[in-house]
């Protein structure tokens, strides 16, 4: 099962994948640090960096097409952190958020090789 469905993203830029091709690029770039930095910013009680973050990325998740659990984690993570509450939670949110990305990056880097094809 996809995880991600990049037909939107395809449909924006039809007659060529470089489009899509920076999307993707962009999304195994930024995300993973976006994640990481969450983190940091967490374990310092930082929650507008969490916040902050957090905005960075949900634009690229409607993006690339990914399932709606992403999304709701995304905006619960964006909610907790603009309450400033619920570490623990969010800890979790970005935890389980880091681990089903780990998919989305082989399920991108295929699509983004044949793509490049």
């Amino acid at each position: 099962m996809k995880l991600c469905n990049l037909n939107y993203l395809k449909s924006v830029s039809p007659k060529s994948n470089t489009f899509a091709i920076q999307i993707i690029t962009l999304f195994l770039k930024d995300t993973p640090d976006a994640i990481h930095q969450m983190n940091l910013a967490l374990e310092s009680d930082n929650y507008f960096s969490v916040y902050k973050n957090a905005v960075k990325i949900k634009p690229s998740f409607q993006m690339i097409g990914l399932s709606e659990e992403f999304s709701k984690q995304i905006k619960e993570i964006l909610e907790l952190s603009n309450a400033m509450s619920e570490k623990n939670k969010i800890k979790t949110l970005i935890n389980d958020l880091d681990k089903g990305l780990k998919n989305v990056y082989l399920e991108l880097e295929k699509e983004l090789s044949e793509l490049k094809n």
